[in-house]
């Protein structure tokens, strides 16, 4: 556990063997006065340019303090190599050289204020190479908040899986604008309970703008389980609002097995080959160069539907393509290997 203390201008940081919550969920406990207020300052708004300092000991170096800006706000950064790996949300880019060692020390700005707790760098080589993360201070309260209160941290869960609007999206979804969340699939959960579909794009939570990905799960994650929040969705044209009563978040994951293709038929047209197998028409290979590989599309995808026209096999993957034209939108729904149904949309090359 971290506690920190402010003592008039000195921030005081005391490390101790408790450590509660996961991998993916930084921890900073504060002192508080009797009224609640934290007894060391924080801000949370801050903009791209602003000046950083980090602060910890990295490498071993105690009390090492180094200055950068902020690069950029709102990074979704993985903690692993793959995309299986969690994710820490909504974190602050800097260029002020982090390294191991300053992973739950603060970043602060020209007035002293906590801007955010140091936690992860990108780097081939393991050590500082100009990207550094921290977890914004909003984030860190709401968390030490839990903590405090709870024993544990509370984490939100919409029960949708999401992705950034492309311009194909925005076409295919009615959008005027390629902003907002496609929810790209959907689980037993508070969303589906809602009325939520996949397909549909989240362009408001509370009546305030979802401008990306990133921007709905920072709008989410300060929020608390069992709180009841207005969504703003577009559902091809047509825009609702429903409220989502957020539950708990818990990790599962299922891992069916891979189909075994049987045949390949060159789809070069869509960009993947497919083969029939006994659970339906799989994705064999995908040509790296081609839209379906940027918008996701990956061996070992179930093929279902395309273009509204069910594909049962591929042969009819490949009437559909024959039909196809340069330029013409793609909306592909099917099933990633983890068994969820989801729905892909990309623009052939002209």
């Amino acid at each position: 556990m971290i506690v920190v203390e402010e003592k008039r201008s000195l921030i005081e940081v005391q490390f101790r063997e408790e450590l509660y919550g996961g991998a993916d969920q930084p921890v900073c406990i504060g002192k508080k006065d009797e009224e609640g207020r934290w007894l060391f300052p924080v801000k949370g708004a801050l903009d791209p340019n602003d000046i950083a300092i980090a602060i910890g000991a990295p490498l071993g170096l105690s009390n090492t303090v180094t200055d950068g800006i902020i690069s950029a706000t709102g990074r979704a950064v993985a903690t692993g190599s793959t995309q299986d790996d969690a994710t820490v949300l909504d974190v602050i880019q800097t260029d002020a050289a982090i390294n191991p060692g300053n992973s739950g020390g603060p970043l602060v700005n020209l007035r002293g204020e906590v801007i955010g707790i140091n936690t992860a760098i990108a780097s081939q080589t393991g050590t500082y190479s100009g990207y550094g993360f921290a977890v914004p201070v909003s984030i860190a309260k709401r968390v030490a908040d839990d903590l405090i209160r709870h024993g544990a941290v509370h984490r939100p869960k919409l029960g949708v899986a999401i992705r950034s609007v492309s311009l194909a999206d925005a076409e295919v979804f009615g959008l005027s604008a390629p902003n907002g969340a496609v929810v790209a699939s959907l689980q037993a959960g508070p969303a589906a309970d809602a009325g939520v579909r996949m397909g549909d794009v989240i362009v408001a939570v509370a009546g305030k703008p979802v401008d990306d990905t990133e921007d709905l799960m920072e709008q989410v994650a300060l929020r608390q389980p069992g709180e009841t929040i207005p969504v703003d969705i577009i559902r091809y044209g047509d825009r609702r609002r429903v409220n989502i009563r957020l539950g708990a978040f818990e990790s599962a994951a299922a891992s069916p097995a891979a189909a075994t293709p049987a045949s390949s038929e060159p789809l070069s047209r869509l960009g993947f080959s497919a083969s029939a197998s006994q659970n339906g028409v799989v994705v064999a290979n995908v040509d790296p160069s081609s839209p379906a590989y940027e918008a996701g599309i990956t061996p070992g995808f179930k093929v279902e539907r395309i273009n509204g026209n069910e594909v049962g096999s591929p042969n009819d993957l490949q009437g559909i393509a024959n039909d196809l034209r340069p330029g013409s939108t793609v909306s592909v729904v099917g099933r990633g290997r983890d068994g969820g149904q989801t729905i892909v949309n990309y623009r052939l090359r002209r």
